[in-house]
C-alpha cells in the first residue's frame, strides 16, 4: 500500500466505488489456453469487462505503493513491448487496459498436450456448474497471508443501475 494510505481509506474508497459502479454481464466462460496455462476465459463481447477493469486501476492507483527494483525484475522487462514496459512504470503491472486477458487460471505452465488432456478431462466435470450469463456484481478487498496464500476480506456489492458506471 502506498505510503500514507490506510487500510480504512482503502475500504472507505471500495464502498464509495462500489455505489458508483454496475453489474458486469458476460455471456459465460469457457476452457481456454493461455500462455501454456489452462484458464477460463469469457466467452463473447468483453468490452464492458475490459472498461469496468481499467477504471479500477486507474480509480485505486493513488493506493499502489510504487514498484521496488525487484518487483519490475520479477516482471522481464525485457521481455515486454515498450507499451507494456510503460504500463509497468504507470500503473505497476503490464496488462492492463488493451493487454488486459481476463481470466481465471487452473494449472501451472503445461505442454499443449498436457492442457488439452487437462481440459478434457476437467470440462465433463465443471462446464455445466459454469454460470450463463456470468454476473459480476462484487468487487472484493484481498489480502496476502504470511504464507503467500490470498484470502478474501471483504466484499462490496456493485449497486448502482445498468449503463451508470462512473469514475
Amino acid at each position: 500500500m502506498a505510503e500514507g494510505r490506510n487500510r480504512a481509506e482503502l475500504e472507505a474508497e471500495l464502498q464509495r466505488f462500489a455505489q458508483g459502479q454496475a453489474a458486469v454481464r458476460l455471456e459465460g466462460l469457457d476452457f481456454s489456453q493461455l500462455s501454456g496455462f489452462v484458464a477460463l476465459r469469457p466467452k463473447g463481447d468483453v468490452a464492458e469487462l475490459n472498461r469496468f477493469a481499467m477504471t479500477v486501476v486507474e480509480y485505486f492507483d493513488d493506493f499502489r505503493a510504487p514498484l521496488t527494483e525487484a518487483e519490475i525484475a520479477r516482471r522481464k522487462p525485457e521481455t515486454l513491448s515498450p507499451q507494456q514496459r510503460r504500463k509497468l512504470v504507470d500503473w505497476g503491472y503490464p496488462y492492463v487496459g488493451d493487454d488486459f486477458r481476463f481470466h481465471l487460471t487452473l494449472t501451472g505452465r503445461l505442454p499443449e498436450t498436457a492442457a488439452r488432456a487437462v481440459i478434457e478431462e476437467l470440462e465433463p466435470y465443471i462446464a455445466p456448474l459454469l454460470p450463463e450469463p456470468l454476473i459480476i456484481d462484487h468487487i472484493y478487498l484481498f489480502g496476502q497471508r504470511p504464507d503467500g496464500k490470498f484470502e478474501v476480506l471483504k466484499g462490496y456489492p456493485l449497486t448502482a443501475p445498468a449503463n451508470s458506471i462512473s469514475s
